[in-house]
């Protein structure tokens, strides 16, 4: 008769990069269940708090969260595989095939996730300040935008039906370099007819209502009435004026940076066409101040 003892090296590298599936490996699935429980319900409740009462935290204090189960996975599924004596039957959730297929459907779970509801992003720069400082995550929802995949793979694609606002916070693919995101605010709508001269915004002939706020060493904030909605913008005096006159293609958006004089948008990339549009900004986690 066959028997099999479990290595414990194996036991514990499975353990530490996989969690409970070291724990499956050494044959105790319910200490495994208990395992996978805690990882998903303290990163879950995590992620919750910090979408609902904005904690100072970011969403990858997750990963200290994983780090821990891991020592404590490989520490435990080490300890019983070197007290496990020969076992006549090995089962069948302790086997290389099931250990491995179970991360490859949870990373398609993430995958389609990521793809057809919520998908998160890190602002690299400050283009967005005030509103994005640099560093913030922020989650975009791609409901009715029509492109849904992630990490580069496009899944499925169908006919766009959100409706976009002047205002929106949208993120989108660069029409030249399809691999890299922006995300900007919708200032021009189709047939909108922009224009923007000495820092003053102006859409189908009516200048948006702007009142000067506080300053600092770089930046004069200001207050534009978009849409109905007070956003909060950063101009640079210093600097040279970047303006714009133009009418907005059909099926394409005028974008602006809420940094007027540092951002790279539609006065520079031009129009963004409506089946580059990823999704609506609806989470702004911003980074902890130091």
């Amino acid at each position: 008769m066959n028997t099999w003892r479990p290595t414990p090296w194996i036991a514990a590298v499975v353990g530490f990069f996989g969690g409970g599936l070291g724990l499956l490996y050494v044959q105790r699935p319910w200490y495994a269940i208990a395992y996978f429980a805690v990882s998903f319900v303290a990163s879950l409740t995590l992620l919750a708090a910090i979408l609902t009462f904005d904690l100072p935290v970011q969403p990858d204090a997750t990963s200290w969260i994983g780090l821990a189960v891991g020592i404590a996975c490989a520490l435990h599924a080490n300890g019983i595989a070197v007290a496990t004596t020969s076992v006549a039957e090995r089962k069948w959730y302790s086997r290389w095939y099931f250990l491995l297929a179970l991360p490859l459907a949870l990373a398609l779970l993430t995958l389609l996730l990521r793809a057809f509801a919520y998908e998160p992003f890190r602002i690299p720069s400050e283009s967005m300040h005030p509103t994005l400082p640099e560093g913030s995550y922020i989650f975009v929802s791609k409901a009715g935008f029509g492109g849904y995949g992630s990490f580069g793979i496009t899944l499925w694609r169908g006919e766009p039906t959100a409706q976009i606002a002047r205002g929106d916070l949208v993120a989108f693919r660069l029409v030249d370099d399809p691999s890299t995101v922006y995300v900007k605010r919708i200032i021009g709508l189709p047939g909108d007819r922009i224009e923007y001269a000495k820092r003053r915004l102006i859409i189908n002939e009516m200048p948006v209502p702007i009142s000067l706020g506080e300053r600092d060493s770089r930046y004069q904030y200001a207050v534009e009435r978009v849409n109905e909605t007070d956003v909060t913008i950063a101009l640079m005096p210093e600097r040279a004026a970047s303006d714009f006159a133009g009418v907005v293609p059909r099926d394409q958006y005028f974008v602006l940076g809420d940094n007027r004089d540092n951002a790279r948008d539609s006065r520079y990339i031009g129009y963004i066409p409506r089946d580059h549009l990823i999704g609506r900004v609806v989470k702004i986690i911003r980074p902890r101040k130091r």
